[in-house]
């Protein structure tokens, strides 16, 4: 998630918060093909991601790792080249979940496990600009 998202929601237009969320997301979407990462939700200012779903891949762990890293390098260009100091805090954790889609009316594709929970854990516990693992 972004430290001091709550903040700054106060502090910029609703226009601008989404044009500020839409350069991160969409770098960190473009971050998601290079690594082979399937990108689950964004819900407010959290970006989730998982790597071996929907297909198993024996380097998941690596892959996600590598794309953190690359999420915290290109947030970082992208407050240079806007004079920003937006941060972010990262969990990752592995182990197994269920993935599916529920309903029938604006429908998404989902994670739900133990390994989901305790990645979020690591994250919301985690320190601005770092990634947490468990």
């Amino acid at each position: 998630d972004i430290v001091g998202f709550t903040t700054m929601s106060s502090l910029v237009t609703p226009s601008e918060l989404v044009f500020i969320l839409n350069q991160m997301f969409s770098g960190w979407d473009s971050l998601c093909e290079k690594h082979g990462i399937e990108k689950i939700k964004t819900i407010g200012d959290c970006y989730m991601a998982a790597a071996g779903v929907p297909l198993r891949c024996m380097d998941h762990a690596k892959r996600m790792m590598e794309f953190a890293l690359d999420m915290i390098e290109f947030l970082k260009a992208l407050n240079q080249e806007h004079r920003r100091t937006l941060n972010i805090r990262i969990g990752i954790n592995t182990g197994p979940v269920v993935a599916g889609v529920l309903g029938t009316k604006k429908i998404c594709f989902d994670l739900w496990g133990d390994a989901v929970n305790v990645a979020s854990r690591m994250e919301s516990s985690g320190v601005p600009g770092r990634i947490c693992i468990s």
